[in-house]
């Protein structure tokens, strides 16, 4: 199976909502991130684009572009649910690049996600929010006491 045949069989909309509503990632965003580092020679930005009728349009660039293209392959309608896009080197924000695009197409922009390692920024058009969420990720122990243990509360 290639990249963009895995991202599809994960996409579900609920899964996209979730990234909004729970500020948490969604497996998903969790397909698309690991695919931005693992599918190519090097780690690289892709972007996938939701439209109205719930097609996805992808993309790969470089390790620091990718192109948001006017008129993709298949005819995309418009407006467009979602635009997800990587930052493969780690940071969730948006860059000047990234503002422009949310700039020119905010007409027919409804929300836009950009993946980092363990965080995302998000914004959606209906509340004009730009959230940044970094995922905290924890650790339950049985028995924390036990001396198998005692490395976790050594002091530096």
């Amino acid at each position: 199976m290639n990249w963009e045949e895995e991202i599809r069989q994960a996409y579900n909309w609920a899964y996209v909502q979730f990234t909004f509503e729970k500020d948490s990632p969604s497996p998903f965003t969790e397909v698309i991130w690991n695919i931005s580092q693992n599918a190519f020679d090097i780690p690289r930005e892709i972007q996938v684009v939701i439209d109205a009728d719930d097609n996805l349009f992808m993309n790969v660039g470089s390790a620091s572009y990718v192109d948001f293209p006017v008129d993709m392959e298949g005819g995309m309608k418009l407006p467009i649910k979602c635009w997800i896009h990587t930052h493969p080197f780690g940071k969730a924000y948006w860059s000047a690049t990234d503002m422009r695009t949310l700039r020119t197409w905010k007409p027919f922009l409804n929300s836009a996600i950009v993946l980092g390692y363990r965080e995302h920024h998000t914004w959606h058009k209906h509340s004009q929010e730009m959230k940044h969420v970094r995922y905290a990720h924890t650790k339950t122990l049985s028995n924390p006491l036990h001396p198998d243990n005692a490395h976790l509360y050594e002091e530096e």
